[in-house]
């Protein structure tokens, strides 16, 4: 199994703050597990989208929320950001799961 440093942890001009991590099973190529921090360093609630699914989580100023993901290695999580909405969006056969700080 590797672990692969996906960057992250420095405030973008947008003020959201995002670390990743992946884990790739070698041995198992099929399957594809990671966590990432979402920390809202602006003095404005951020609304969090998980797409494809529509579910909907809100991020104080200066809260997180961890999300963790697994699913299929030939594809991988996406990130858009918005002015007022980050949205994430899984892919086929993947599961997102959000834990809060």
């Amino acid at each position: 199994m590797s672990r692969q440093s996906l960057g992250g942890g420095e405030s973008g001009p947008n003020g959201i703050c995002m670390e990743f991590a992946a884990m790739i099973d070698e041995e198992k190529t099929s399957q594809k597990t990671g966590v990432f921090l979402v920390k809202n360093s602006t003095p404005q609630n951020l609304l969090l989208v998980l797409e494809f699914w529509g579910d909907e989580h809100v991020i104080a100023p200066g809260g997180s929320l961890r999300i963790r993901y697994k699913g299929p290695a030939e594809s991988d999580v996406e990130i858009e950001a918005k002015a007022d909405r980050l949205i994430i969006y899984g892919w086929t056969g993947s599961l997102l799961e959000v834990q809060g700080d």
